[in-house]
């Protein structure tokens, strides 16, 4: 399997209908992909993680994420695998099956992704710390994406979601904090269920302490770590989606005016109006219009922290007045 071969054929795949079409009905394809997969866990080396992200992100786009979930299944059934290949495995495809690019899952398809997340994570003591993070991207998106469906794995799942808060509250890989969070933040977006669901386990209690846990760390390490911004955004995305309003964002925001949170906090607060969410309250109202004016007038001299100021200080004037 030549270098680079899978990414080039899945640009051909995307270029082309046709083409796509008859990569997909390729048995051969198919049977030299699985052997690839199979070949890079028996060797998990520094190679493997690579070779098997570009190989699911081809499958997923030829033979869809049914396919690959059906891979997973196969790699849980297989008790004999190393365990560093299986953290290669499971990272590279729940990060690929996470991805927000690929299609919409149907709720078949989203109750095959939740099942087969909660039964890796039953796996979890076989695998290092670092694969809670994609398994945690996978629950969410798969979560999110059954909607109204599912009560049962909505509630088991938002419980696992739940207790990797816990795990990585006392990690210190931001990395690992990373995907957990965009796992938790993918998940509120589900709607009213998943909210409910992720409420009554506890995620708010747990997020409030990761919200201060990396605000403090950005202050305490601002010339060495420059990597809490995507986190702490996450974090108080789910909050402010949680709790029904802004007030989680706009607590942190005047809180720490270090400039990595507040972009942080800029961040958040455009995706949760974007969202529709307004201000529950004239405090919060005023809050939105005092905070952004005092980044403008700290860091406006950088312009993606002007543009997003300004353009959340339009958005939520047109919110107002709607």
């Amino acid at each position: 399997w030549p270098t680079m071969s899978a990414t080039a054929l899945k640009a051909a795949a995307f270029a082309d209908e046709a083409s796509r079409d008859a990569l997909a009905k390729n048995e051969k394809l198919r049977a030299a992909a699985e052997q690839r997969m199979d070949g890079a866990c028996k060797r998990h080396d520094n190679h493997s993680y690579l070779e098997l992200e570009s190989t699911f992100k081809l499958a997923v786009l030829l033979w869809g994420t049914d396919y690959v979930l059906s891979m997973l299944q196969q790699m849980l059934a297989q008790h004999a695998m190393d365990r560093q290949a299986k953290h290669y495995f499971v990272q590279a495809a729940c990060r690929v099956l996470a991805n927000e690019e690929n299609e919409e899952m149907d709720v078949g398809t989203s109750l095959f992704a939740v099942k087969t997340a909660l039964q890796i994570f039953e796996m979890l003591q076989d695998l290092p710390p670092q694969s809670l993070g994609p398994i945690a991207t996978l629950l969410g998106r798969s979560l999110s994406a059954l909607g109204d469906a599912g009560a049962a794995e909505v509630d088991v799942g938002s419980t696992v979601l739940v207790t990797f808060m816990d795990r990585v509250l006392a990690l210190d890989n931001i990395h690992v904090v990373n995907e957990v969070c965009w796992g938790m933040c993918l998940a509120t977006q589900g709607g009213l269920a998943q909210v409910t669901a992720l409420a009554t386990h506890g995620a708010i209690d747990r997020l409030e302490a990761l919200a201060e846990k990396l605000a403090t760390r950005a202050a305490q390490e601002t010339y060495k770590r420059r990597d809490e911004a995507p986190a702490l955004t996450e974090v108080l995305e789910a909050l402010g989606r949680l709790r029904g309003h802004l007030g989680p964002v706009l607590a942190v925001m005047q809180r720490c005016s270090l400039q990595s949170v507040q972009v942080a906090c800029l961040r958040a607060l455009m995706n949760l109006l974007d969202d529709g969410l307004r201000a529950t309250s004239q405090e919060d109202h005023d809050g939105v219009i005092a905070s952004c004016r005092a980044v403008l007038e700290r860091f406006g001299d950088d312009e993606r922290i002007r543009s997003s100021a300004e353009r959340i200080l339009g958005l939520h004037a047109n919110l107002r007045n709607c």
